[in-house]
């Protein structure tokens, strides 16, 4: 378990480096056009964690997600996403966010993001960094085709990637395996020899991370990774956050009748931190 928290660590510290590298690439890109006219008009939101990565002038206060946020993503030329080192193939919240406020986005590139949407259609993605820097300077100066992406992502978005879409895969899952009656510890013994990406453990461990950041779409993700691994009986409709916070409690009764002890925590403690959301 130590070993599992210390990768955890390494993972989230590594994300941080990574990221703050890529900005100031950026920064330094920009400044390299020559005059401040010519230099990107960069805005980072978050200052206490990007402090010392970018000049002050350039720092935004926090936009709280419920509120503002869409308005950003609207009104920015381009909006980035880089995302954090523990999605190897899969997809934040972001990457539908933007879109679906009818924004810009260059995102990096994921497997799983050839699923969702149509690249270099509905929504732009680079691979190293010199290709991100390509691609800004490339749709700063073609914005008439940003427009059209942004509004092909949204169309995407809004008939294909809606938390009623999310609910409705979720469901059909469920439904699919809440027949068998195969053991959740031979299930969970399974998936402990699988990768990351598939071990219960990990998978409620991001659940509960993603739910307290409030990225109900990558918590649902996570969510669908674990009904694959484990199989409930009886059923459950969900329809909102109340049903899903619920689902989250009969996973983690499931697991505590196997004595899966840890992982039921987990479960149990995502419930309450969707609750807490419902109730704010």
């Amino acid at each position: 378990e130590m070993k599992r928290l210390f990768e955890i660590c390494v993972e989230f510290e590594s994300s941080a480096v990574y990221r703050t590298d890529t900005i100031k690439r950026i920064v330094q890109a920009g400044k390299k056009r020559g005059s401040k006219q010519d230099c990107y008009n960069i805005k980072v939101f978050g200052k206490e964690e990007w402090q010392d990565v970018i000049d002050t002038e350039s720092l935004m206060e926090q936009v709280p997600y419920r509120e503002n946020l869409r308005k950003v993503y609207n009104a920015s030329k381009i909006n980035l996403n880089i995302s954090r080192i523990q999605l190897q193939s899969g997809l934040n919240q972001r990457a539908y966010d933007v879109p679906a406020c009818r924004g810009f986005l260059i995102t990096d590139h994921k497997k799983e993001l050839e699923d969702s949407f149509d690249i270099g259609r509905e929504i732009v993605c680079y691979h190293h960094v010199d290709e991100l820097l390509r691609l800004i300077d490339y749709y700063l100066k073609n914005p008439q085709e940003r427009q059209e992406i942004a509004y092909a992502g949204f169309r995407r978005v809004i008939n294909g990637h809606t938390y009623y879409h999310r609910m409705k895969r979720l469901l059909k899952i469920y439904d699919k395996n809440k027949g068998d009656t195969g053991s959740t510890r031979r299930a969970f013994h399974h998936a402990s020899g699988l990768t990351p990406g598939h071990r219960i453990d990990i998978q409620l461990a991001l659940c509960l991370s993603y739910a307290r950041q409030l990225d109900i779409d990558a918590c649902l993700h996570h969510c669908e990774i674990v009904l694959k691994q484990i199989h409930l009986n009886g059923g459950i409709l969900l329809d909102s956050l109340e049903d899903l916070s619920e689902l989250f409690s009969q996973i983690g009764r499931e697991l505590e009748k196997h004595r899966l002890f840890s992982e039921a925590i987990l479960a149990r403690n995502t419930s309450i931190q969707l609750k807490s959301i419902i109730n704010n």
